[in-house]
């Protein structure tokens, strides 16, 4: 099966990520019986798109693309990509170390990490690019159970 690709274009702005997250993830919740990886996926798109508010656009929120990217029964991945400002830091290295008690920020890069089996973050022409990629097994997409779409 070819990779499949789903482009998404948003206003991120406090307060309405979990609209695009449902949207975004509304092709999977209807080919994935994993609720497990549905969850993760929740959970890193809604960390991933709250960090482009706070940190790109400075809480003031600005356009992201986010691309739904499927290889079934092999991956998804979540691309985003914002205009924000540049990250200051290796985020990627970062991203796998739990922070400190004391810092105000850097969960969510761990978090990103936890959920993931892979992050690469990279900056080019202008625009942040974070990409998400998670492995599945073939048991938990519901065509494998059932590839013709009997009952």
């Amino acid at each position: 099966m070819a990779v499949e690709e789903i482009h998404f274009d948003f206003t991120v702005r406090q307060g309405v990520c979990r609209g695009m997250v449902r949207e975004v993830l509304a092709p999977l919740s209807e080919r994935l019986c994993d609720d497990e990886v549905l969850s993760d996926l929740e959970l890193a798109l809604t960390e991933a798109l709250s960090n482009v508010i706070n940190h790109a656009y400075a809480g003031h929120g600005g356009p992201v693309q986010v691309v739904l990217r499927l290889d079934a029964p092999h991956w998804i991945e979540l691309c985003l990509s914002d205009q924000g400002e540049r990250p200051d830091v290796d985020l990627v290295r970062l991203g796998g170390e739990i922070p400190d008690q004391a810092s105000e920020h850097g969960r969510g890069l761990f978090l990103l990490h936890a959920l993931s089996d892979e992050v690469r973050m990279e900056h080019t022409d202008g625009h942040n690019r974070l990409t998400l990629r998670k492995l599945t097994r073939s048991d938990a997409w519901k065509y494998a159970k059932n590839p013709a779409g009997e009952p």
